[in-house]
Order: structure tokens, then C-alpha cells, then sequence
């Protein structure tokens, strides 16, 4: 017996061979890429990561790559932004090799910045370029702090005195020798030079002298604006501190002048005779001040805060 062979139903066959021949016959469903497929990629070499000063333009132009199914397309409109900075030109346009490239001038912040390029409908947009701007040359000196400040003679300082190197735009700059001086008064340093920290600063400490008095005290930096700082500072042989007199008790001769300086941090006070008319007033202030009386006839002297109650003090003069 022979099978009828249907005819119609062998090219159904041959067809469905056909058809799954055509898709690979993977049974991946047919998961080929789009047709068109846009990438904006980062190019070889793209400026990407560069060390650069602020302010200035960095040596490498940021640099991009796009390309349709796998080739370099040509004739593409790449927008640049810099976040930090500036870029030249804002919009470029693809080669025949698919690059387009700007260039990328650094915002004048020390520290990371960031630049970036899109490619409307293109995979892998928005890209973003990184950069980190460090300070630029030593411009200016300025005075942070230590200033004002009042002590005993004999004894150092409450504060070291500190000052900031900063470029042209107020970034600190590190590596920078300032020097130290004792231009007026009785003071000694403890150091002479120091060079500036990651912070832009650089400090000294100092203590007062024997004799008591006004203080300056300089830091300088040849070449910079602002340089030298200049410090002050009042050293007695009372510190007038918040709420006390150190010492409470002075014994000096005749003909002593007695000077009081009030402590960096002190609040109003004053100095008030008490049962007598030695010591003269002061009158009431906060710091920095410093007074001065002079005892020429032996005898005891009692004085007093009174802005602050039980704040009282005693010379002796022999």
C-alpha cells in the first residue's frame, strides 16, 4: 500500500524549516541588537582623571566616542556642561572617526570637579569626566587667629598665633615657610619659621617676658599680599580673667608701676579702689585692654571688680 503524499503540507513543513533556520535555531526567540544602536562612550585616550590647577585650562582635551551598530558616526552634535569650570567649545560635533572633543578650563575651587557630555538617544549619555584642581602659587597672607591676647609676663601664652597662605581665589596652599618675629616688647617664640600644613596654615607659640608691656609679633612671607601679619599682645604683671585677678596678691616696691592685662577671652571688668583712692579706676572693658597705676608710698592697697562681686585683688607695696 502506498501513503498519499499532500502536497500542501510539505511546503508547510519546508517553510517552518525554513523560518527556524532563519532565526538561528538557538530558541533564543530571535534576540538579535536594534537596528539602530547609538552609544556614546568615553574614547582612547579622553581626559578623563586628569590633575590640573584651578583656573587653568587642563592639558588633555575631554574626549568622546559614538558609534551606530558598532561603527564610528560621524556627524554628531555632542553637548558639553562643566559642572565646575568652563568647557570650549559647549557643543562639538563627531568626526569620521565618531570623536568629538573640548576643552576643559578648572573652576577656581580646590578639590574634585566634574564635566560631562550627552548625546540625545544614545546609550551610555550622560558621561561625566572627572578632574581634581589643586591650589594654585602662594598669593596672600592672611591672620587667622592668636591675635589681641593678654597673659602675665613670665608665662606663655594662652593661644599660638596662626596664620593662612591662600592662592589668588582663597584656596590654602601647603609647603609655604612663614617666619615668625618679636618686633616690639618682651616676648620670646617658640619657633621661628614653620611651613604651611595641607590647611594652608602655619603657627608659633610665644610666652611673655619679664618686662611687662605691649607686644607685637609678626609673620611674615616675602612677595605675598597681606604679608607681614601683624599681632598684639599685652603682658602684665596682674592678668585680669574672667571673675579673678591672677595673682589675687602682689607684693612690689615703692616707685612699681603695676600694669593689669586683660586675659584674650576676658568680659567687662574694672579696677576699683576699695577703702582708699589707690588704685585709680580703670573704668569697665572687656578685652583686649591693659592698665597701668604706680604705687610710690608703701603700704597695703585693696581693689575690686565691681561689675563682678567677691572679684577682688590686693597689692602690697614695701
Amino acid at each position: 500500500m502506498h501513503r498519499r503524499i499532500d502536497p500542501a503540507g510539505a511546503l508547510r513543513a519546508a517553510l517552518a524549516l525554513f523560518l527556524i533556520a532563519g532565526c538561528g535555531g538557538d530558541g533564543n526567540g530571535g534576540n538579535n541588537p536594534p537596528d539602530d544602536d547609538l552609544v556614546l562612550a568615553k574614547a582612547a585616550p579622553s581626559g578623563d582623571d586628569q590633575l590640573g590647577t584651578v583656573g587653568e585650562e587642563l592639558t588633555d582635551p575631554l574626549r568622546v566616542l559614538v558609534t551606530l551598530n558598532g561603527a564610528p558616526e560621524p556627524n554628531r552634535q555632542v553637548t558639553w556642561t562643566a559642572l565646575d569650570g568652563s568647557v570650549t567649545p559647549a557643543g562639538s560635533m563627531t568626526g569620521a572617526d565618531g570623536i568629538a572633543s573640548t576643552a576643559w578650563t578648572l573652576g577656581t575651587t580646590a578639590g574634585g570637579q566634574q564635566a560631562r557630555a550627552t548625546l540625545a538617544g544614545a546609550t551610555g549619555s550622560p558621561l561625566t569626566f572627572d578632574a581634581d584642581a589643586g591650589a594654585g602659587p602662594a598669593a596672600a597672607l592672611a591672620k587667622v587667629s592668636g591675635d589681641d591676647q593678654g597673659g602675665r609676663v613670665g608665662t606663655p601664652a594662652g593661644s599660638p598665633i596662626i596664620v593662612r597662605v591662600n592662592d589668588e581665589f582663597g584656596n590654602p596652599v601647603a609647603g609655604t615657610l612663614v617666619t615668625f618675629a618679636v618686633t616690639g616688647g618682651s616676648a620670646s617664640l617658640g619657633d621661628l619659621t614653620d611651613n604651611t600644613g595641607a590647611n594652608g596654615e602655619a603657627q608659633t607659640t610665644f610666652s611673655f617676658g619679664a618686662t611687662p608691656g605691649t607686644i607685637s609679633l609678626t609673620a611674615t612671607v616675602a612677595g605675598l599680599t597681606g604679608s607681614p601679619q601683624t599681632f598684639e599682645a599685652e603682658s602684665g604683671q596682674v592678668l585680669v580673667a574672667n571673675n579673678q585677678y591672677q595673682p589675687a596678691d602682689l607684693t612690689v616696691p615703692a616707685g612699681t608701676t603695676v600694669r593689669w592685662a586683660w586675659a584674650t577671652t576676658a568680659t567687662p571688668h574694672n579696677i576699683n579702689p576699695v577703702g582708699g583712692t589707690e588704685p585709680a579706676a580703670s573704668g569697665t572693658s572687656a578685652a583686649p585692654f591693659a592698665f597701668s597705676h604706680t604705687f610710690n608710698t608703701p603700704g597695703v592697697y585693696n581693689y575690686e571688680c565691681t561689675v563682678h562681686v567677691g572679684m577682688a585683688g590686693t597689692i602690697t607695696v614695701n
